[in-house]
């Protein structure tokens, strides 16, 4: 079975001695024309310019330099605490995590993966290497785990598990206290961070207007009864509202721009985060 393949780019020139597909900032064996040096600086004979030697007032020989294409590695870095235990959004997960997977050894990049609850997770754990095998093997992890982790404390342990400038997928819903989010952003301030918001995949709202029952909070298991009527249908819809906007004001004001995800997994969407059409 084929597997979608999205696209994506880094807003900058990246410092790396691993050759890649994005544009870098050390000179090398690249295309890319940086600027003129003497032979003698640079004593490669076969990248003379005879045009710059004979315009150089001093008659030296004079090279072309070039920029070398650099990599990055690429963590997704998944919440999995038990809110995440709707099987629609860890089936978005998997699918995600081996699209992506797909996408970096097409890039000539590096996948890694951490997954987190009140811990990281030793079985979603993955260093960011070359490979496809390790985004397959988490994602067939993944469609059989069930979450349990009350809280989603350890996102601020992750950044000490990457190296020292990635690109960074951070998957969640986000329903957790948004002081967090603010730290785990400010601890990943170093890193190029794409927050992927999971919104709700599945109608929440049951369709009768009016009805009796028990919600349950995934994480910490508490019950409310509730009686379903239209005020509870528009005070829920306003809450998701709110939350979204939140999450929203807290990534730009660490200068990311959030990725809101509320339908099935879409290559596309996810190429028009990087490349916006028009």
């Amino acid at each position: 079975m084929s597997t979608d393949i999205f696209h994506y780019r880094l807003p900058e020139r990246i410092r790396s001695v691993y050759v890649g597909a994005h544009k870098g900032r050390q000179q090398g064996m690249g295309m890319e024309f940086q600027t003129h040096a003497q032979l003698w600086r640079l004593p490669e004979p076969e990248r003379i310019d005879i045009r710059a030697s004979l315009c150089n007032p001093w008659q030296e020989l004079m090279v072309r330099v070039y920029r070398q294409n650099a990599s990055i590695p690429v963590v997704a870095v998944a919440d999995l605490s038990a809110s995440l235990g709707d099987g629609a959004k860890l089936e978005w997960v998997a699918k995600f995590t081996r699209a992506l997977g797909h996408s970096v050894a097409k890039t000539g990049d590096r996948f890694g993966f951490i997954g987190c609850d009140e811990n990281i997770l030793p079985d979603f754990f993955r260093p960011p290497i070359k490979t496809n095998g390790a985004a397959l093997a988490v994602s067939r992890r993944l469609k059989k785990y069930i979450p349990s982790g009350q809280n989603s404390q350890a996102l601020l342990q992750v950044n000490a598990h990457l190296p020292r400038s990635s690109l960074i997928f951070l998957l969640s819903d986000f329903y957790f206290n948004h002081d967090l989010l603010d730290k785990v952003l400010a601890s990943l301030a170093r890193h190029y961070v794409v927050p992927v918001v999971l919104s709700e995949f599945q109608d929440l709202f049951i369709t009768r207007r009016y009805g009796a029952g028990y919600l349950k909070d995934a994480e910490t298991g508490q019950l409310r009864f509730v009686i379903w009527r239209p005020a509870l249908r528009r005070q829920l819809e306003l809450r998701k509202k709110r939350h979204l906007q939140q999450v929203m004001a807290t990534c730009l004001q660490h200068g990311v721009k959030p990725l809101i995800i509320n339908k099935q997994f879409s290559a596309g969407q996810l190429t028009e985060y990087f490349f916006p059409p028009g």
